[in-house]
């Protein structure tokens, strides 16, 4: 998107500009935005006031002053920003400037400087150029960005003339400076571009403020001297970095895992063991975070020491209520041996590794859906037989969720028994568990609501058959575990295979998948997996799936079961005569408001949920078609038909068939057209006639006929005894 407004030529100066004292340049709003979600690029052009307060008119050496940003806008990404400058007048010497404050003080956090800088020292620029400009021309310069933090960052360009002259020859006074800016919201699903500081993009809980994106229960991410804080508490001297690598021992597998996405807090001392500075750092996608390293003149290298946390800065928090901390390793030691140096830490396995797992379920879960939720807590407790998401029961049932709020997910710490033998961290189970209780939370927070929770038995298998509540409300949370863990999981085959399906358990008709969590979850998976099974004909977008659950209602009131989600998914209300038994009536009903994918199909969907739900092999409805045309006819008149047929499965081909009277033979008439037009010519009798069509589709064909009159009127196109509309004179 491109925005583009010309700069005014005169304006009023201020009196302070007169004296020359005033040479900053004003920033200016605009009512347009530019947004980069999908598209690749925005730009961004803006103008100064052309009103001063001193009633002195001036002229603009700059006309136009644009900002482009071409990227996507996500964490890690690498934006390219342009600044363009046009100019009314020429300027032998024009400074062109971008400058990003709240990422430059990032990178000082970074390079172990305070982010906090002196009244009076400029900002850093991510790019600064010199050049010529004439009149009528203009000069563009680019540069590139990168942005690892999501969070709202603002671009602000700057154009000014340098040595040039203050007034024209005529005498009106000229304005030598301009600028622009514009804010980048960075975002995983991908941000925008916006010319004003939008409130509104900030989900729940989140400070609104410039910069990375921080919770209001957070420590902030760019580091502040404290007051009173004097200059020998900088890092003076720094030689180098200590890095300290983070990982865990998975106690499935054997096997060392990187602890990336966690945070690491850490404080910096000098050689008499004074704090000169603290951190708090996000764990890299190596399983890194460097620590500048201390040493002065008089005292020497420093010491550093850290706790790692099993949280991260926007979408998770791991926490263990006996312990009452997140805190899953430690460690500490002296810049005299470990500069330049990486020094491995072991985090404690179990919050490390339901943490990582959850953290992974959230990437590919934002990702595959197109939706995302808040912050939230996860809590491991001993004291528990299974694990759960505290929004999706009612608090009566969940003591443990009064804690910490409804938006809880608790998690399984210890093997159980009756019922509930494995412990929920580790191996496939835990790994399925951590992305399942996931799911509830995003149904709850980002679908509009899971009005079917709570209607489960306490102990429910994916292969019971329990009701049709209970089914859509796991069945939902299980699908959304299969398209969130690994591939190589074997829940994921289970439901690709509808191996839970018929019930094994249960109350239920376990013939009925309605009722079966396992049979829903198959159900679900099937719209969205690749079309490659003889009964799948789907291949729709995660993004749709939600889209429908989030707005699906039926007689007014969100769906609370796979009957109900079928209906908006098929755009029709099913057959209830055989099928959702438990159902006492069926709805009269439906709205949705998703975008339907090109190649949605509702036979498909038909044949899904039959095949998954019930075991039927059903390929849609058959073929049919039927004709309409002309009924009476005079004795030579041209008549018409024209065939409308349905519920093919590709192109059609037709052929036309004529009989005169009862008993006679068929003859062939017009040709591979979907409509027909045939006169009897001259007739002795009046005939009883019909035409038929014959419809082809795939290999599928299907017939009809039509019956039609044709008055014998002697010759006399004119006279129709037969018909209504016409008499014999």
């Amino acid at each position: 998107m491109s925005i583009r407004t010309a700069l005014p030529f005169t304006i009023l100066l201020l009196a302070l500009f007169i004296t020359g004292c005033d040479q900053s340049a004003l920033q200016t709003s605009s009512t347009s935005s530019a947004t980069s979600t999908n598209t690749p690029s925005a730009t961004s052009t803006g103008s100064e006031s052309h009103t001063g307060k001193s009633g002195l008119s001036a002229k603009m050496r700059f006309s136009t002053l644009d900002i482009q940003v071409d990227g996507p806008l996500t964490p890690g990404s690498t934006v390219q920003l342009s600044v363009e400058a046009g100019g009314t007048l020429p300027a032998q010497q024009t400074h062109l400037g971008l400058t990003l404050p709240e990422l430059a003080a990032l990178q000082a956090r970074n390079q172990g400087k305070l982010a906090k800088l002196a009244p009076g020292t400029p900002l850093p620029k991510e790019g600064s150029w010199k050049g010529r400009v004439g009149s009528g021309q203009a000069i563009q310069r680019k540069t590139a960005v990168h942005i690892k933090e999501p969070g709202y960052y603002q671009v602000i360009a700057s154009a000014s003339a340098e040595n040039a002259d203050l007034q024209t020859k005529s005498g009106e006074w000229i304005k030598n400076t301009a600028s622009r800016s514009v804010w980048l919201w960075v975002t995983d699903s991908g941000g925008k571009v916006t010319e004003q500081f939008d409130r509104s993009l900030f989900p729940d809980g989140a400070r609104q403020q410039p910069g990375p994106l921080t919770m209001k229960d957070e420590l902030p991410k760019l580091p502040v001297a404290n007051a009173g804080l004097s200059s020998q508490n900088t890092i003076s001297n720094p030689t180098g970095v200590t890095t300290i690598y983070v990982n865990y021992k998975n106690e499935v597998t054997g096997t060392s895992e990187i602890l990336s996405g966690a945070r690491v807090s850490y404080t910096v001392y000098d050689g008499l063991g004074r704090e000169r500075r603290s951190s708090t750092e996000v764990i890299d996608d190596n399983g890194t975070v460097t620590i500048p390293c201390y040493s002065d003149d008089i005292h020497g290298p420093g010491s550093y020491s850290g706790t790692i946390h099993a949280q991260d800065n926007y979408r998770l928090r791991v926490y263990h209520p006996q312990t009452e901390s997140d805190v899953v390793g430690s460690f500490s030691g002296e810049f005299a041996t470990d500069c330049g140096r990486q020094i491995p830490v072991r985090a404690a396995y179990k919050m490390s590794h339901v943490f990582k797992r959850m953290s992974e379920t959230i990437t590919k879960s934002r990702s595959f859906f197109q939706v995302q939720r808040g912050k939230i807590d996860v809590h491991l407790e001993w004291d528990v037989d299974n694990s759960f998401y505290c929004g999706s029961l009612p608090p009566f049932i969940s003591p443990w969720c009064s804690d910490g709020g409804d938006d809880v997910i608790v998690i399984k710490d210890r093997p159980g028994a009756d019922g509930h033998p494995d412990s929920h961290i580790g191996g496939p189970q835990g790994d399925f568990t951590v992305a399942h209780e996931y799911g509830h939370a995003v149904h709850e927070k980002a679908l509009g609501g899971n009005v079917a929770s709570g209607e489960c038995p306490d102990v429910h298998y994916p292969d019971g058959a329990h009701g049709i509540r209970c089914a859509y409300s796991e069945g939902f949370a299980n699908y959304h575990s299969a398209v969130s863990i690994e591939s190589s999981n074997g829940y994921v085959s289970d439901f690709e295979n509808n191996e839970f399906y018929p019930a094994d358990r249960g109350d239920g008709d376990p013939n009925d998948g309605a009722i079966i969590e396992g049979a829903v979850a198959a159900f679900l998976w099937d719209l969205t997996d690749p079309s490659d099974e003889s009964h799948d004909g789907a291949d729709y977008p995660g993004s749709y799936v939600a889209d429908v659950i989030k707005t699906c209602k039926t007689d007014g009131s969100r769906a609370n079961g796979v009957d109900h989600l079928i209906a908006c998914f098929q755009r029709q209300i099913p057959s209830y005569s055989g099928y959702f038994d438990t159902r006492s009536s069926s709805p009269s009903s439906f709205s949705e408001s998703a975008t339907e994918p090109g190649s949605w199909n509702r036979t498909d969907v038909k044949t899904l949920w039959r095949k998954n739900l019930y075991g039927e092999e059903y390929d849609g409805p058959p073929l049919t078609v039927s004709v309409s045309g002309s009924q009476y006819l005079d004795e030579g008149e041209l008549g018409t038909w024209t065939a409308s047929p349905s519920n093919g499965t590709g192109s059609y081909s037709y052929s036309w068939e004529v009989r005169k009277n009862p008993g006679s033979s068929w003859f062939n008439v017009c040709g591979n057209s979907s409509s027909c037009s045939w006169s009897s010519g001259q007739i002795s009798q009046t005939l009883d006639a019909k035409i038929k069509v014959t419809v082809q589709s795939g290999s599928e064909s299907a017939s009809s006929n039509f019956s039609f009159v044709v008055n014998n009127n002697n010759g006399d196109p004119g006279c129709d005894a037969i018909s209504t509309n016409r008499v014999c004179e």
